[in-house]
């Protein structure tokens, strides 16, 4: 469904007062998934609460990632701010994130399966070394960031600026993290 929506989340985390999400987008324009994820929610917010008007404050903030590394370093930044925010000791004890989607294999809001597969081509192995990249505790993560895999599109050092010259994107051109405030 929200591939023909335009879009697949690969990564997601619900906070008291804002959220994060790591979209790969397609044909339809950020902008407007974006329009369309607010406002359903806010409206199904709004039907159950028995309230009208807006419930997000500001226009969302929108990150382009056009490299491995930094893929990997949004989703271990995802999946760490409930523990930044002092709510869990272990990104795996918040509920509200696909982390214990990745850490378990199934699929369900989020498809884990190509940024774990940017990390090793067998999924148990790539958990793993996530679980190690991600830590329980900032600061505590146990290693750097994990290298890509053979084989996978690496991009120029300054690559997280969008590119407008369609010869230099790779399958990462379009992936963005978007964080509604």
């Amino acid at each position: 469904a929200r591939a023909s929506a335009g879009f697949h989340v690969l990564a997601y985390c619900l906070m008291p007062n804002h959220f994060h999400l790591l979209l790969r987008v397609g044909n339809v324009p950020l902008p407007q998934i974006m329009q369309g994820l607010l406002t359903g929610y806010a409206t199904r917010f709004n039907l159950r609460q028995g309230k009208t008007g807006h419930l997000f404050q500001s226009r969302y903030k929108a990150i382009l990632c056009t490299d491995d590394s930094y893929l990997l370093t949004l989703v271990r930044y995802i999946h760490q701010n409930p523990v930044r925010a002092g709510f869990v000791a272990d990104p795996s004890d918040w509920p509200w994130s696909s982390y214990r989607q990745y850490m378990s294999g199934a699929e369900s809001h989020a498809q884990t399966g190509f940024p774990l597969s940017v990390i090793h081509e067998r999924a148990d192995h790539a958990r793993s070394l996530l679980r190690d990249f991600t830590g329980g505790r900032p600061g505590e993560e146990r290693c750097d960031a994990p290298s890509p895999r053979p084989g996978t599109p690496e991009e120029p050092t300054n690559s997280n600026t969008a590119q407008e010259d369609d010869s230099t994107a790779t399958s990462f051109e379009k992936w963005a993290e978007a964080a509604a405030v």
